[in-house]
């Protein structure tokens, strides 16, 4: 993989972790609100989660990598 393809990557994902965080975000109002059932609310919690997580790996390995081309 080159250095443009690790770059996209990034971006790629330093994308979806924002998105990750709204959907958080937007799920932490609407359970306070009352719109979401607590069970809902855990299960969702824990997919975004778990979503969350993974993306965080990816991105720590991506950076990684683009250590070994800077520098």
């Amino acid at each position: 993989m080159g250095a443009d393809e690790i770059e996209g990557s990034i971006k790629a994902l330093e994308r979806r972790k924002k998105e990750l965080e709204d959907s958080f975000d937007s799920l932490e109002k609407r359970h306070k609100s009352g719109e979401v059932s607590e069970d809902e609310y855990q299960s969702e919690r824990k997919k975004i989660e778990r979503e969350f997580v993974e993306v965080m790996d990816r991105l720590a390995q991506y950076r990684f990598q683009r250590t070994g081309f800077s520098g």
